[in-house]
Parts: C-alpha cells; structure tokens; sequence
C-alpha cells in the first residue's frame, strides 16, 4: 500500500480538514487505521478485493448504501452513471480507488427548487469517543456541469458544516477529472435519554407482584437442591409452583457474594417488571421500547408444557426506546463465547442485530445437533457458527447435519432454514435480517413442510391448517424477543 494514501505526507504544508475547527489536523503514520465503511455509491455492483487497484479493497453497492439514506433522500434522488466518461487522473494517483467509484453516482439533479427543500443525507452508525477519517470521491460526469458554479454543494459531516460552496469543477480542473477532499470528525458521546419528552417513563408505570419469603420457601420446599433447574452469575435458579400449585414459575435466588450477579439481577428484575410478551418468562406491563437482549443462547430459550418458547435471563439486556431502534450501544462486550455477534466483540458496538446473530447460532445448533463450542473438537470445528459457515461456502453442510433430518424434513423447508440461519451469522450486521424477517421466514418454512406433509397425505395443495400466511407471525412467532415494539410481532 503507497505510504500516504490514508495518511499526510511530510511533504504536504497542510493537514486535514477538522470539522468543527477552523484548524487541519495531521494524521500521522504512527496512527491506527481501522476501516469502518467503504461505498461506492449509485453503483449497483459490489467492488471485490481482486477488482480494487491492487490494494485488495472491498467497495459496498448502492444496494447497501440505500439502507443508510434517509426516507426522503431514498425518494427523490436519482443514480446517474456515465459509463463511457474518459476520465482524468491529473489530480489525483490512479490507485486512490477503481474507476466505476467515479462513474456513479447520487444526486438530486439540478431543479433548484427540489435542491433548496431536501438535503442528501446518509446515517451511518458509528462508535462514539473516536476520530474518523471520512474521504469523499468527487467527478463531475454529466455533460451539463461543465463550468464552475454549475453546481455548488454543501458538505455536511455528524451536523456540522463541513464545507460551504464547494465546487468540484473547480477542486478538479473539469468534467470528468477527479478529486478527492479528506475531512476528520470527532465523534462524542451522546447521552442517552431513557424519558419520554414530558420527563416520564418510556416505560410503563406497573410494578411487579411481590410474594413473601414464606410464598418462595413453600413454592422451592425451602430452596431444596432438588428444585434447582439452573446456577447463574448471580446464584441458583429454583423451579417451583404458587397460587396452590397451579402457576408454575422460575425462582431467583441472589448469592450476597456476587456483585456482578447482583447487578445483572437487578437488571432483570427492573426490566421484566414491565414487558410483557407471550415468549418472555414472567412479564408483566407492555413493551414499548427496544429491549437487546445480549446473552440470546439455546439454555436461555425454555420450553413450557404446550412447547411455547420463553427467552429467559434478562440480566445482560439493555433497553432503548423505540427513537433509538437505528443507532448502536456502546458497552462493554458481554454475552456467552460462541454466541457473541463479531461485530459487537469487535468494535463494542451493541445492536439489535447483535441478537440476530446469536439467534442464527441457536439455529445451527437445530441444524447440526450440536452445541455452539465443542473445546475437545479440532480447531476448524471447535466454533459451530464458523464451521457452519464454511462448510457451507464449500458446498459441504450435508455433512454436519444432524442425521435424524435427512428424509424427515422437506427439501425446500431445509434450506430456507440454512438460508435463514447463513443470513443470521453473517458477520456485518447490516446483511443481516431483522427478527422480523428471520420470523417470517421461519414461518414459510414451516408451511413448507407441512404442506409437504399433506401432500404425501394425497391432500395436495391444502393450505397450513390454523393460519393464513399474513396470520402466521401471530400464531406461530417462537422467536420474538430483541426488538419488542409489538406484542405481536414486527
């Protein structure tokens, strides 16, 4: 890689631009470079390592970059390309990126007064407390902005101005001739507000039944070590039966030696005190916000008589209103080896596609019948996400299915589920669906093979008996539990 493609020359007299400052700032060679985005935008192709300029740079497409326009910039704006354009590197080294970043394109064309009422804006979701280096390609292709002042744009970065009538035919000489502008933007941490406007709750006011310490001895036999269904960082989980004998329910017991453990208990106890959802344990109230649920694993998902999943064990969660569902949480990682989102460990970076993830490696565990990490397997196998991957991307996950599937489960059925769980482990979570689309997708599955089922019954083409395909989330959702904006589903 050329010594100062990213970082300033000795022999430049000026640094970088500092948004927020009249001052540049230099970004030395001794600094640290992680790459967080990289898009070519309007162009409806991925940009592969072996297609960069010989720096093995992957470049994102439209279709990925669209998922970070806002609602109004994805209406109005158009994607103009100009395939044909020469292009002049006069300005700037060829290898600064792939000729196809400056022949698309997105723009607002040039009606002043569609310019003057809308704004191109892009969010892109970063962590707070660091220092990015954001680099803007610039050509003018169209054959109508040939002249200085034809078009002028205001640059904006993290709503501040970054730059005020800026002219790309006179940054670069032309139509058609290249130019790149670096600007560097302090990114602060924002406070997160967990009121509503008026300084009320988000959340609702109920509180939780209280039971006395003679209620829990007599529903456990007095903690007896029989009753003990599961042991956490906070201490022993008893199974036991109130309201004489007819509800059953799980029973925390908080050991005073642990301080972490009473932390998350505390958590817990705040946070189900006011959801309330059919496949969460022990909830009372609604769920209006966003609950990420952090610790998302097989022996956190419990079965009921009737076979009803109940997500348990919210002493990690964080909850975030329902304003906040499209920006992360910057926190310490957490979470069980095996099912931790990549991305989270990597960057600190909590989202509610970080359960998502988790999610997917509870379906490898169905597919493949074995647990997330096995330490006694070869190093290739120990981590059941990755090897499913792989084997996947080689054309061998026959081989690591579960055996006791093949012939009982309906080919299409199967891999739309190995569809769902490949989309759920992918490793930037932007790829990955919501909880919303895993659910849905789910739920065809299932319609597929039981539709298959009737069809070996001579029943062809019955429909799936109970639900009608825009009922299904309601009556089939076993999934629903990171983020909680409906009772019924998203």
């Amino acid at each position: 890689m050329p010594p100062y493609l990213y970082y300033t020359s000795p022999q430049s007299p000026d640094g970088v631009a500092y948004v927020g400052s009249e001052n540049t700032i230099r970004i030395e060679n001794n600094t640290a470079l992680e790459m967080v985005y990289r898009i070519d935008i309007g162009d409806e192709r991925w940009i592969y390592s072996d297609q960069d300029t010989g720096m093995y740079r992957k470049w994102d497409s439209s279709e990925l970059e669209s998922n970070y326009l806002d609602d109004l910039s994805r209406k109005y704006s158009v994607l103009p390309i100009n395939k044909s354009i020469e292009l002049n590197f006069s300005k700037i080294p060829e290898y600064s990126a792939p000729k196809e970043v400056y022949q698309t394109g997105r723009s607002l064309g040039t009606n002043k007064t569609k310019n003057k009422s809308y704004n191109l804006t892009w969010e892109f979701p970063v962590d707070s407390m660091f220092a990015y280096l954001v680099r803007l390609h610039f050509c003018e292709f169209e054959g109508d902005i040939t002249m200085p002042r034809d078009r002028l744009l205001h640059i904006y970065i993290a709503n501040q101005s970054a730059e005020q009538m800026a002219d790309i035919i006179t940054w670069s000489g032309g139509n058609g001739r290249l130019v790149y502008r670096d600007y560097v933007v302090f990114m602060w941490r924002q406070k997160l507000k967990d009121t509503a406007s008026d300084g009320s709750s988000s959340l609702p006011p109920h509180l939780c039944r209280c039971f006395s310490l003679s209620e829990i001895k007599a529903a456990t036999q007095n903690f007896s070590q029989t009753f003990i269904v599961g042991v956490g960082g906070f201490g022993h989980v008893y199974k036991g039966h109130v309201d004489g004998g007819v509800a059953p329910v799980a029973i925390k017991r908080l050991k005073p030696e642990s301080s972490q453990g009473a932390r998350e208990f505390k958590t817990e106890i705040e946070l189900l005190s006011q959801l309330r959802h059919r496949h969460l344990v022990s909830l009372i109230g609604d769920a209006q916000g966003t609950v990420i649920h952090r610790d998302v694993k097989s022996t956190n998902i419990l079965l009921d008589e009737k076979w009803v999943a109940k997500v348990s064990d919210f002493g990690l969660s964080k909850v975030c209103t329902t304003t906040m569902s499209k920006i992360h949480i910057s926190t310490t990682v957490k979470g069980s080896f095996g099912y931790l989102d990549p991305e989270y460990y990597r960057r600190q970076q909590l989202t509610v596609k970080s359960d998502v993830y988790s999610f997917g490696v509870v379906l490898c565990e169905v597919l493949c019948a074995r647990p997330a990490v096995v330490h006694a397997a070869e190093k290739r196998q120990m981590n059941l996400a990755e090897w499913t991957k792989s084997c996947h991307r080689d054309g061998e996950l026959d081989q690591i299915i579960d055996p006791n599937m093949k012939g009982e489960i309906e080919t299409d059925c199967l891999n739309k589920f190995v569809e769902i769980a490949m989309s759920c482990i992918s490793d930037s979570g932007i790829e990955r669906p919501s909880m919303d689309d895993v659910v849905r997708g789910l739920v065809f599955a299932l319609q597929l093979h039981q539709n298959y089922g009737e069809r070996n019954d001579d029943e062809a083409f019955a429909s799936v008996p109970g639900c009608a395909m825009n009922e299904s989330v309601q009556c089939i959702s076993e999934t629903i539990f990171s983020e909680i904006n409906d009772p019924n589903g998203r």
